[in-house]
């Protein structure tokens, strides 16, 4: 088992890297097995690397986690760093949390607001995180270029609260 301490560093860089407003892709499978994709906005990255986006529970996207509750969200985000978290989904329908986590503009992706009885939020529970970073494209021509300067200048990192290191 992954040691608390490092548990704990590795979530704390995640929650760097990923801000609420920052738009994720999410992945989940429909009925028939084929894998959906729809944006997401994150509304709130917990302490314990928990996700959260607002949703409604007759959304298209809350049936099929009723069927299975594994989703991928993707990142982009500037200076070429890529994220991907693979989680296990559990839909909140706190009113305290929905009035916690609120703001007008989420009213993009929830008509009529917290006055919307459809209303929830969506928890991501972090399973497995990778990050990887990469050289701009004008780095990689100027290496092609410049003699001495290294071509093997990525990053790529693991996260899995739930094996060993």
């Amino acid at each position: 088992m992954q040691s608390e301490k490092h548990l704990q560093r590795d979530i704390s860089h995640i929650q760097k890297l990923i801000n609420i407003g920052d738009v994720a892709m999410l992945v989940s499978r429909s009925a028939d097995g084929v894998l959906k994709s729809r944006p997401m906005e994150t509304v709130e990255v917990s302490a314990e690397g928990e996700l959260f986006f607002f949703t409604t529970l007759s959304s298209e996207l809350i049936g099929e986690l009723t069927e299975n509750s594994f989703v991928n969200l993707s990142f982009i985000k500037e200076d070429n760093h890529f994220i991907s978290v693979s989680g296990i989904t559990q839909v909140i329908k706190s009113k305290a949390m929905l009035i916690k986590l609120w703001e007008s503009r989420y009213e993009t992706w929830v008509q009529d607001g917290l006055d919307n009885p459809d209303i929830a939020l969506l928890k991501v529970s972090l399973v497995r995180a990778e990050h990887w970073k990469h050289n701009t494209m004008l780095n990689s021509i100027r290496q092609l270029f410049t003699p001495g300067v290294s071509a093997v200048n990525n990053v790529h990192e693991s996260i899995e609260p739930d094996e060993s290191r």
